[in-house]
């Protein structure tokens, strides 16, 4: 039976629970996430690609269109144009998740051809599939779809295994452990204290400021809404965990930890840099991470791109990333992945 195709602008079109029968397993995909992000960013244009089979939904994209590049350079040279032509991006926003959902072992080619259909229908430049993994079932039906792959920055992730922090500590070579303790007493030194944190809404624009800063620094593509937080419990209640930083009792600094089923990620963290400059806060606010995921029970900790050279002191793995893009037309398809390629950066670059 053939599959029918639909596109829809909001998740809201959706119905809840056959998006979550689809995306069962797969965490941060599920209907509410969606809602989250269509809540949370500025300037976001959704497309949901739907392919129904007998009644049922049978596959997804989670696409949406794009306007600006992660290449600053390439910005600086094609933004005009993108604001006419956009590209198409297939991935799930925040958590940076692949945004192909399929059954377990369905063909990815109908989904492909129904995104391209999308991609005529919006006359977009070209399409990009990113945060997939280099072993993805999808590459064979991506490689015969006319994909071409491009460079991603690699995913960060921390096994949690450990009763308390402590114990977490006492499992790491003696020159890590010598690391984090350090941080531990120049933070003390430093006046820095990590805590957990009730937002208010007086809190709300302190903490919308300092993800801000991080945010604007990195040249981030995400542009978020001011009530950002406020948005954010509304929808995931007690799911989402902050974490404030603290100098002399002034809030410089702050982080997300985002709960999807297991999953736990560490988000927006903010940083007053006026406040923080030459001190360990980055790294302390790292720690309080893991102790409050520690304290949570979960399995592991997600902490994103970028910092490689701090997170190594935490015992990471890092887990390998890759884009796939299409301009339909193989010679313009070599050209974009050369160009995209070329000083390819993490969306969000601030974790």
């Amino acid at each position: 039976m053939a599959a029918r195709l639909e596109i829809v602008d909001s998740i809201e079109r959706v119905e809840p629970e056959a998006w979550d029968d689809l995306a069962a397993g797969r965490p941060f995909a599920d209907h509410r996430w969606l809602r989250l992000t269509e809540a949370l960013l500025l300037d976001h244009e959704p497309r949901y690609v739907l392919l129904r089979q007998g009644g049922r939904l049978a596959a997804a994209g989670v696409c949406a269109l794009g306007r600006r590049l992660q290449n600053p350079a390439l910005q600086r040279r094609a933004g005009w144009l993108l604001r006419i032509v956009p590209f198409l991006r297939c991935e799930i926003p925040i958590a940076l998740e692949p945004g192909l959902l399929l059954r377990r072992g369905d063909d990815p080619t109908p989904l492909l051809a129904a995104i391209e259909r999308l991609a005529d229908r919006e006359r977009a430049a070209f399409t990009r599939l990113d945060h997939l993994s280099p072993r993805a079932d999808a590459w064979p039906g991506l490689s015969r779809a006319g994909y071409r792959p491009i460079p991603m920055w690699t995913e960060t992730r921390l096994a949690l295994p450990w009763p308390s922090l402590d114990a977490y500590l006492a499992s790491l070579s003696s020159r890590k452990r010598g690391e984090l303790n350090r941080v531990r007493r120049r933070a003390e030194a430093e006046g820095l204290l990590v805590e957990p944190l009730r937002p208010t809404d007086d809190t709300d624009a302190r903490l919308r400021g300092l993800v801000g800063q991080v945010l604007d620094r990195h040249a981030a593509l995400e542009s978020y809404a001011p009530d950002m937080f406020t948005r954010a419990r509304a929808v995931l209640g007690d799911d989402l965990r902050l974490l404030a930083l603290r100098r002399g009792g002034r809030l410089v600094g702050c982080a997300a930890l985002l709960r999807s089923g297991d999953e736990l990620s560490a988000k927006w963290l903010g940083l007053d840099y006026a406040e923080t400059r030459n001190t360990v806060a980055y790294a302390r606010l790292l720690l309080g991470c893991v102790e409050a995921a520690i304290d949570l029970g979960a399995p592991s900790l997600r902490l994103g791109a970028t910092a490689y050279e701090t997170k190594r002191h935490f015992a990471v793995a890092l887990e390998e990333r890759a884009g796939a893009v299409s301009a339909r037309l193989s010679p313009l398809t070599r050209l974009a992945a050369r160009a995209l390629g070329a000083g390819a950066r993490p969306s969000g670059a601030a974790a």
